[in-house]
């Protein structure tokens, strides 16, 4: 398996999909906003959070 650094992840993602006329804000740091239908508006919101690199668990005894 590949190591991904997060935004090496990101644009491996944002490559793997498309874009549509319905989003209103594409993939990119964190959120992306689609329009599903004229009324309605859709935030998708993920994050990661990696051990080493955003904390570290002390060693255990």
């Amino acid at each position: 398996m590949t190591a991904f650094h997060e935004f090496e992840l990101i644009e491996w993602i944002r490559s793997q999909g498309g874009t549509s006329h319905s989003d209103l804000l594409g993939i990119g740091d964190d959120t992306a906003i689609l329009q599903p239908s004229a009324n309605s508006e859709l935030l998708l919101a993920t994050d990661m959070l990696m051990e080493g690199t955003h904390f570290t668990f002390p060693p255990a005894t």
